[in-house]
């Protein structure tokens, strides 16, 4: 996706990153946390159904609620800016977390 995220749409790339992020879930939860029978993807691969008839349970994507910020200066046209470093060469990036990070 990064490869491709500054040539395509905003609204594009957040269905790309939604579907990449089921897609690995659906791809790493092929067995049930609770038996460990296998377990087949409904509703368009947004539940897991344990395939056991003496389990039967449904399993959910985990939801990691994460803040995006931009801090910015007062009274400057300045920001701050975190600094991530890629192959090719440093990228600047607004700072973000996760929820949790600041909860616990």
């Amino acid at each position: 996706l990064r490869s491709i995220a500054t040539s395509i749409e905003p609204e594009e790339a957040g269905y790309l990153a939604y579907a990449r992020a089921l897609a690995y879930w659906n791809r790493t939860h092929l067995y049930c946390g609770r038996c460990g029978s296998l377990t087949e993807s409904k509703k368009n691969g947004h539940e897991r159904h344990c395939t056991s008839k003496s389990c039967e349970c449904i399993h959910f994507p985990r939801t990691d609620p994460a803040v995006i910020m931009l801090v910015t200066h007062p009274s400057e046209d300045k920001c701050l800016l975190g600094l991530f470093y890629i192959e090719t060469a440093p990228l600047q990036v607004t700072l973000s977390c996760w929820l949790w990070d600041w909860i616990l």
